[in-house]
């Protein structure tokens, strides 16, 4: 018996959702988001249990013990993973910040009085380096942040020749900041472009 007074013979590891261990531990390899607080992955070699995003090494299958709770997984002897801090899952643990972070800086743009806003200045308005800034960008949108800046500045203009009466010479001075390496007809057919494909 364990000092909570729960004998330690009973198989503690749970299936749920009619899923088997073999479904379960390919949600862990390919890191599932939507499995993310749905269960955890307890590692009998090393007696620490994860969330199943956790960026650490992938454990074999049969080093794996599946949980539904955490609190199950603390029961059967498991301590808590300190890279994703399975305890405080989903959404509160330090690896959930990047995606938090990402989030509000895009709900933050969306805002058209910040949209004159640099990288730098951003990074600073969420409290985070500008290098670390740009790398959570790319990482969560698959795009650099210039790029990210260049296409929003786009849609911007795109939006403002198909709603308005503004003409594309107008509208060109809304993304010429943004687009510099382009050249101007360059710009101007881009603009042209986007407003023939809606």
């Amino acid at each position: 018996m364990s000092e909570n007074g729960e004998t330690t013979d009973v198989k503690r590891s749970i299936l749920i959702d009619g899923m088997n261990s073999q479904q379960y531990y390919e949600a862990l390899i390919a890191r599932d988001q939507r499995f993310d607080g749905v269960f955890f992955v307890g590692v009998k070699t090393t007696r620490i249990y994860c969330r199943p995003i956790c960026p650490s090494r992938r454990p074999q299958i049969r080093h794996c013990e599946f949980f539904r709770l955490a609190a199950a997984a603390e029961v059967a002897g498991y301590r808590p993973c300190l890279r994703c801090r399975p305890e405080l899952a989903p959404g509160n643990a330090p690896i959930d910040t990047e995606e938090k972070i990402v989030g509000a800086a895009l709900r933050y743009l969306d805002r058209v009085e910040e949209a004159d806003q640099t990288i730098p200045e951003l990074a600073t308005t969420f409290q985070v380096s500008d290098r670390h800034f740009r790398r959570l960008l790319t990482k969560q949108l698959g795009v650099s942040p210039i790029q990210f800046m260049q296409t929003r500045r786009l849609l911007l203009a795109k939006q403002l020749l198909t709603d308005t009466n503004l003409n594309v010479n107008d509208c060109d001075t809304f993304v010429a900041d943004f687009i510099e390496e382009l050249s101007y007809p360059a710009r101007i057919n881009t603009l042209e472009r986007s407003v023939l494909v809606r």
